[in-house]
């Protein structure tokens, strides 16, 4: 509320950011790719919010964790409603656009013990059930994990677990209707998913700043890539979804 805000204000630290409570109505007014609104400074903080409180969006004031986009890794598993974890697996978000708070453009799985200790925390004293993705940020001032957030639901990203061994909607599917799979305790890591025109994208803005060079960019591509849509034997949704994007091109 505009009270919060007030309470706030001049106790934060800036710069920070404005995260929506409700996605969903936060996209239709900002777009896809928007996941925050930066805030510099504690009028910019009341202006902002004044605008959002306008358009009836429900919003978050929320602490900016600095360092690099790959300091970012998530936990993933799947708990059943007794507490058993049917698998655990931890992944790297290597890039992202737009950088900084954008949708992850390159991801790799991993096994990073921090972060599953983390997670398994946070997953056992919410009491979480079904599926599960924590997303942490390595912080460069203290080395301490930091919660960015947690989805209970299917992402962008879900085609890397396939690759990786675990086909978690099959997974999932199975658990809803009482068949009990048998837990998974092996997965490949070092599997790649790359978004390509997202990346190129996002390229542009690390390079534009400083972050990211040509060269190595393109080495980071040298090695086996798995795409979230994209297959030789079913081109169908691929296809599909690049239609979709040149129809609202042409719309606008």
């Amino acid at each position: 509320t505009a009270a919060d805000v007030e309470a706030v204000a001049d106790e934060f630290d800036y710069p920070c950011a404005l995260k929506p409570v409700h996605s969903h109505l936060f996209a239709r007014r900002f777009g896809l790719r928007k996941k925050i609104l930066l805030v510099d400074t504690p009028d910019d903080l009341r202006l902002i919010f004044s605008r959002t409180e306008a358009m009836d969006l429900e919003m978050i004031v929320t602490e900016i964790i600095p360092g690099d986009d790959d300091r970012l890794g998530s936990y993933w598993t799947y708990r059943t409603p007794e507490g058993t974890s049917l698998f655990e697996l931890t992944k790297r978000k290597l890039r992202q656009y737009p950088t900084q708070f954008g949708l992850g453009t390159y991801h790799v799985t991993d096994w990073n013990p921090r972060i599953a200790e983390a997670g398994r925390r946070f997953s056992e004293q919410v009491g979480l059930e079904g599926i599960v993705n924590i997303e942490f940020k390595l912080d460069p001032r203290d080395d301490v994990l930091k919660l960015i957030e947690c989805n209970q639901r299917f992402t962008l990203a879900n085609e890397i677990f396939r690759c990786a061994g675990i086909d978690l909607p099959v997974l999932a599917y199975r658990s809803v209707i009482g068949d009990a799979p048998d837990p998974i305790r092996r997965y490949r890591t070092g599997v790649h998913l790359w978004f390509p025109v997202e990346d190129a994208r996002a390229f542009i803005s690390y390079r534009r700043n400083g972050e990211l060079t040509a060269r190595e960019w393109a080495r980071t591509l040298l090695r086996s890539q798995h795409f979230p849509l994209l297959a030789v034997t079913d081109p169908g949704p691929a296809l599909a979804s690049r239609a979709q994007l040149l129809g609202r091109a042409l719309r606008r």
